[in-house]
């Protein structure tokens, strides 16, 4: 069985175009919906990273519960995260499939420069123009003030899982968008060399959402990954 972890903010209908070509190859899955991202309503349990990882974990449990079948995993951005945390964490998968994941926190130069001005502005914060707040805030950040999940959004982009890449002992594919510019294929050509067991492929011309960009490639990619079990 495969079980898509959606980017941040993605929810299973993000997935749905993907999900219907899934169902056409006849591959059993279940795309997860975190709480918040989507139909599901926020949790205000779920707090920082580790959260989000304990809650996805009773989810997949629900998910599998009565079946003995062998699970792979497919996380993109946000949810390789995730699933590489879980990998980790005394649970066996036949597969993991990551794709967009930025599992390794490197910022960019403009990143690190955003961080540094915010924190000088840090205590003059309530004389600085929302205007220019907002300038230095990305989309992401701002619709994580919107619904409440700040705090979740801050643990998760923050999280560096470096020092976990060599505890991982399970199948690694590595699915990137040459163009992706929210987790630079430089992250993946690096995350290739610390996996253990990885597979990396990089596809021209795509970015970082593979399944609204070409849904029908990434499906066909999927399909193909599976028959390597």
């Amino acid at each position: 069985m495969l079980i898509i972890l959606p980017g941040w903010m993605h929810d299973a209908a993000a997935w749905q175009a993907a999900s219907r070509l899934l169902d056409n190859l006849g591959i059993e899955h279940a795309v997860v919906d975190f709480p918040g991202f989507g139909a599901v309503a926020h949790d205000a349990s779920i707090v920082n990273f580790d959260d989000l990882v304990a809650w996805t974990r009773g989810e997949i449990d629900r998910l599998t519960a009565g079946t003995d079948e062998p699970v792979t995993l497919l996380g993109h951005s946000c949810g390789g995260r995730i699933a590489l945390a879980l990998a980790v964490d005394n649970i066996t998968y036949q597969q993991l499939i990551l794709v967009g994941s930025p599992n390794l926190y490197r910022p960019t130069f403009k990143v690190r420069v955003i961080k540094a001005l915010a924190k000088l502005m840090s205590p003059i914060k309530c004389f600085v123009p929302d205007v220019v707040r907002n300038k230095l805030r990305s989309d992401d950040y701002t619709q994580a003030t919107e619904t409440g999940m700040t705090e979740l959004y801050q643990s998760v982009v923050a999280d560096d899982q470096t020092a976990l890449t060599d505890r991982v002992t399970t199948q690694m594919q590595l699915l990137w968008g040459e163009q992706d510019t929210a987790a630079p294929v430089r992250i993946a050509y690096e995350l290739d060399q610390l996996l253990p067991h990885s597979k990396l492929t990089v596809l021209p011309n795509l970015g970082h959402n593979l399944h609204l960009e070409n849904p029908g490639l990434l499906a066909a990619k999927i399909k193909l990954l599976l028959s390597y079990d």
